[in-house]
């Protein structure tokens, strides 16, 4: 089975994504090459790592870090790491896909990452009008004023760490899938956080791609 990421605009592949049986290739699309000179070009580190060849390859899509939820993310976990930006997923993130979830305990959590300096953006793929409740009723900015934000590519997270006025380095993307929000964390050189999703009511194209990140990351190691 072959899947491909289509590239920006064009409908080129990012990656190629090659399962037969109980292997999994990656190679990288001649798509990636015109990302990667973009990126340098504006200042954000590229993701070069496929530059080696396929173990390489599969690190693009690996997270810094796996947690079971999102409040596990305090002043001091990010502190500790040098980290002084955040980035949001929604769906399966903060709340389960489709519902509205809870804003007050949502607003518990963030308050002490907001008193200890952390800027926070909404990053999401969700409907401009989900973004738009969210942003409101969290009082958190989301980037590109509510549009969706086409993750995986770079464009939704280089403007909201330059909104930040922070480095790619010092700002985490967390969310709960590998091909959106980890791959597009590390195209920019932002710390992903990979989260178990809150639900599995997702779209079709979600279950897919649910599978292949078990695959990824079984691969590489982690028990997810």
């Amino acid at each position: 089975m072959q899947v491909d990421i289509a590239g920006e605009g064009r409908g080129e592949g990012l990656l190629t994504f090659e399962v037969k049986f109980n292997s999994l290739r990656f190679a990288p699309s001649p798509a990636f090459g015109g990302i990667e000179r973009r990126e340098r070009r504006k200042g954000f580190p590229a993701a070069r790592v496929f530059a080696s060849g396929k173990t390489s390859a599969v690190r693009v899509l690996l997270p810094k870090e796996l947690l079971e939820r999102v409040q596990l993310v305090t002043p001091d976990f990010m502190l500790a790491r040098g980290l002084r930006g955040l980035m949001l997923d929604i769906d399966n993130t903060l709340v389960p896909h489709g519902e509205l979830g809870d804003a007050p305990n949502l607003r518990e959590w963030l308050e002490p990452l907001i008193k200890a300096g952390i800027r926070l953006r909404l990053v999401s793929n969700a409907l401009p009008r989900r973004i738009a409740h969210f942003s409101q009723a969290l009082e958190i900015a989301a980037v590109g004023s509510g549009r969706t934000a086409g993750k995986p590519f770079p464009r939704a997270f280089r403007s909201a760490i330059l909104e930040m006025q922070l480095e790619p380095g010092c700002v985490a993307m967390i969310g709960d899938q590998v091909f959106s929000d980890v791959l597009g964390a590390n195209l920019v050189g932002a710390y992903p956080i990979l989260v178990r999703p809150l639900s599995d009511n997702s779209l079709p194209h979600t279950k897919l791609a649910r599978a292949l990140e078990r695959l990824v990351l079984h691969r590489a190691g982690f028990d997810w």
